[in-house]
């Protein structure tokens, strides 16, 4: 008997597996710089979401406590609250220049009008801001 050559090849040759990791590494050189731009999105978005939860911490503190409370910046990547203590953010965050203060009255609102804290982080900013009436909004 002859053998049998129609039969079927059982794996795959070099030329099919270098066509599959180039392929593969085209898609990732495109879609790498997206995933990144979504990731430094999402941790800007973290980072303010946390900033805004604890200014509303420090003005609910306020009025439990009936006393002052003050949220402050006090160095480019850290910021206190008074009775609760100093908060950091994740590594690269910070906030941008100047000084960022905001005090809340014993029943609720800030003292002296609204604040803006700007926090920066992969070449964006988000702003978030106190107003006059006490509402803490991120943009």
């Amino acid at each position: 008997m002859a053998p049998d050559r129609t039969r079927s090849r059982r794996g795959f040759t070099l030329v099919e597996t270098a066509l599959v990791v180039v392929v593969a590494g085209m898609l990732l050189a495109i879609a790498a710089p997206r995933f990144t731009a979504m990731r430094n999105g999402f941790l800007i978005n973290t980072a303010a979401q946390q900033l805004a939860g604890d200014l509303r911490r420090a003005q609910v503190e306020a009025i439990k406590r009936n006393q002052t409370i003050t949220v402050a910046k006090t160095a480019t990547t850290t910021y206190n609250i008074t009775q609760i203590g100093n908060r950091t953010f994740e590594p690269g965050i910070g906030f941008a220049a100047g000084a960022m203060t905001v005090s809340f009255a014993s029943f609720g609102p800030p003292i002296g009008g609204g604040a803006t804290f700007t926090i920066n982080y992969g070449g964006r900013a988000k702003a978030v801001t106190v107003g006059a009436n006490g509402l803490v909004t991120v943009q």
